[in-house]
């Protein structure tokens, strides 16, 4: 993926990340949605071309970037909403995730997920509150 798109999602996962340590959406998270349903377009535009020419050399590694765009937007979604909205996008997002993960990394996902949901229930976490900044930067675990 060329770095500006990768950078795009990047900026997505960084800001969602923001509007939940600080309670409301960030600025700039519209834009980062449309730059990630971008991203979701470049991915698959293999699967849509006229020619073998025009088709990417990786038809797969493109639906790949395309579910990790789709995760990233989604994301972006959830900290944009509130409420029903905000756990339905929340939920997109964890699928794409998983499609984008290839089966290696959908352990460690699942993992961080009951991390997080852990935290949210032990913190009691609403509509109302925020996630502290080292939910998403924990520490290493221990093997």
């Amino acid at each position: 993926m060329p770095k500006n798109l990768f950078e795009n999602v990047e900026r997505a996962i960084a800001l969602a990340e923001q509007s939940a340590v600080k309670g409301r959406p960030q600025p700039r998270l519209d834009k980062a949605i449309m730059e990630c349903l971008i991203v979701v377009g470049a991915g698959l535009s293999g699967q849509y071309t006229l020619t073998e020419a025009e088709a990417p050399s990786d038809l797969q590694a493109g639906g790949f970037a395309s579910n990790a765009a789709r995760a990233a937007e989604y994301a972006a979604r959830a900290a944009k909403s509130n409420g029903d909205e905000s756990t339905n996008a929340a939920y997109e997002s964890w699928a794409c995730a998983l499609g984008a993960s290839q089966g290696s990394l959908s352990k460690k996902l699942a993992a961080d997920f009951e991390r997080v949901a852990k935290t949210a229930r032990r913190q009691r976490w609403n509509d109302t509150n925020t996630a502290g900044p080292k939910i998403w930067n924990p520490p290493p675990r221990r093997p």
